[in-house]
């Protein structure tokens, strides 16, 4: 059985066409089940809407954020698998029915987006976030943070303690799912313009999601961050022994270069430690 989750906050202007359209593919999907998650719209998103068989709708009070939405509803979800999409129009529900049919070739499938569906300057901050993503997981990543894709449910009820409240929850479940040995693949699917104002603020959240990014790397695999920040500190050591001995011919106070072999040592014990206990807590996939 698969469900269905969108979460939904004043999107008023998109939901006439897009409930049909996603009614529509559940009905082909059967079994299947959609929850629709009211996260504290003002403008009467879905105040008008009677659910029909197998669709249900949560209303939260206030905002919570998209990742709060989609947490709601995680342990709750009957299907054994969980999809994501969003309800402004951007993702064709259609798109679903490929993803639910290669359900047993990974433990989350993802639909990758067209590489030219932002702005220059968005879309060149994407494709760093995602390269840096992709050197930090060591895995391929076609879309970083795409708001539709389908994941087992019991894998991702493993991760729902870490998933954040807010738009970085694609992210934070792609790299969760990747450092923890998970099957991911990726589909193309078609993407349309947005419709009503978008709720990520271009200039704010690639600073967000370079932290979400970093910190979710430390979490899983802090090797990664910190083994070559020891590298980093032993070779600035050596670079100033080097250059004051041999090419100004200066004498440094011997504590600059002890604090940053000190420093370099301490990094590299530092991620070991983390690395010990990442291991310890890490949710390894199924054999």
């Amino acid at each position: 059985m698969l469900s269905i989750v969108v979460p939904v906050h004043n999107e008023a202007e998109a939901l006439p066409e897009f409930l049909p359209e996603l009614l529509s593919v559940a009905a082909s999907l059967d079994p299947c089940e959609v929850i629709l998650v009211d996260d504290g719209s003002t403008d009467g998103s879905l105040s008008d809407f009677t659910p029909p068989p197998r669709c249900r709708v949560l209303h939260h009070r206030r905002r919570r954020g998209y990742g709060a939405a989609v947490r709601s509803v995680v342990a709750a979800a009957k299907g054994d698998c969980i999809a994501i999409l969003d309800a402004e129009l951007t993702y064709h529900p259609a798109d679903l029915v490929p993803l639910w049919e290669a359900r047993a070739e990974a433990d989350m499938l993802v639909g990758a987006r067209p590489a030219a569906t932002d702005s220059a300057a968005r879309g060149l901050a994407k494709t760093c976030l995602r390269l840096l993503a992709q050197y930090l997981s060591g895995e391929k990543i076609d879309d970083l943070n795409s708001g539709l894709r389908l994941m087992r449910a019991s894998v991702l009820r493993s991760f729902a303690h870490l998933l954040p409240s807010g738009f970085s929850l694609t992210t934070t479940v792609t790299l969760a799912f990747l450092c923890n040995g998970y099957d991911v693949a990726y589909r193309p699917i078609q993407y349309r313009p947005r419709v009503g104002k978008s709720k990520i603020a271009a200039g704010r959240d690639p600073g967000r999601f370079l932290m979400l990014i970093v910190r979710t790397i430390l979490l899983f695999n802090p090797l990664k961050i910190l083994g070559p920040l020891s590298l980093v500190l032993f070779a600035l050591a050596a670079a100033v022994l080097i250059i004051s001995k041999f090419v100004l011919h200066t004498q440094i106070p011997d504590i600059t270069v002890s604090v940053l072999v000190l420093l370099s040592v301490q990094t590299l014990l530092l991620g070991l430690l983390a690395d010990l206990l990442a291991r310890r807590t890490r949710i390894d996939p199924p054999a």
